[in-house]
């Protein structure tokens, strides 16, 4: 009877079509946000080198690929992942990972038609910044090195996706809100490269960096399109991403099997 009335006379706020409305208009905004900041760290590239010809082995032409670049792969493996899929975590059922890891997939992925829009905006905005910068961009037509960097986003979507599940489920209980998602989110951004190179950071650092999986998701493969790491740095790459997907998962499905049983035993 509890059940009926709470969803009878549910809050005009908690009713699902308006949920997700604003959830995608939420979206939009956020891109928006993600582009002017990307824009801003681009002009602060731009000053930086009105009194330098290159910059930590770089040029200007590359740090404005570099960046470019990495911001539409941060498309494919974060927006899609946060706003198509985060999303739809507990309606997949957590538990169908530990047991069932592509049917889960599978189901989540359906979600991405209703966050289409979204998307198509992060793209389109994405895209101006390119044309802004047009004359700057630096093209890669090397097809080993963008067979790698294709499964380099595919892996890194993947790890994404079990970090997400990770945390929505077992550390921060509203997702994508709250000071701590947002240090971390930081923190997975600075580990990951998106504000400059990590090669600008020290030797020991980029080591570190290199052994976890954030500098797959926009690093490494930025620095495959440049061709300041071999297609052979590359397949290591993905043999990172393999191990982290390996352990990741064995983590995820080890956690939701220790609270199902602890769950059964407080029955």
């Amino acid at each position: 009877m509890y059940k009926y009335l709470s969803n009878k006379f549910r809050p005009i706020g908690d009713v699902p079509e308006k949920r997700g409305l604003l959830d995608r208009i939420e979206a939009v905004f956020l891109k928006i946000g993600n582009i002017v900041e990307l824009l801003f760290i681009l002009f602060v590239w731009v000053f930086i080198f009105t009194n330098y010809s290159s910059f930590g082995n770089y040029s200007l032409n590359e740090i404005i690929t570099y960046l470019i670049a990495g911001n539409f792969i941060s498309i494919i493996t974060g927006y899609l992942l946060h706003r198509s899929i985060v999303h739809n975590l507990l309606q997949a059922g957590p538990d169908e990972l530990a047991y069932n890891p592509m049917k889960f997939l599978r189901k989540i992925l359906s979600g991405f038609s209703r966050n289409f829009f979204p998307f198509l905006v992060a793209i389109g905005l994405n895209l101006l910044v390119a044309y802004i910068f047009i004359k700057d961009l630096l093209i890669n037509f090397d097809a080993a090195a963008l067979t790698v960097i294709c499964f380099m986003v595919i892996f890194a979507f993947i790890t994404e996706l079990l970090i997400a599940y990770l945390v929505r489920h077992y550390i921060i209980s509203t997702f994508e809100t709250g000071q701590p998602y947002k240090i971390f989110e930081r923190i997975k951004k600075l580990l990951a490269g998106n504000f400059f190179p990590l090669s600008f950071l020290p030797l020991v650092f980029v080591k570190i960096s290199l052994t976890l999986p954030f500098a797959y998701t926009f690093y490494v493969p930025t620095e495959i399109y440049l061709k300041k790491m071999t297609v052979k740095d590359g397949l290591y790459g993905l043999a990172v991403q393999i191990v982290w997907i390996i352990l990741l998962y064995l983590i995820a499905r080890t956690v939701w099997k220790r609270k199902t049983r602890s769950e059964a035993k407080t029955a």
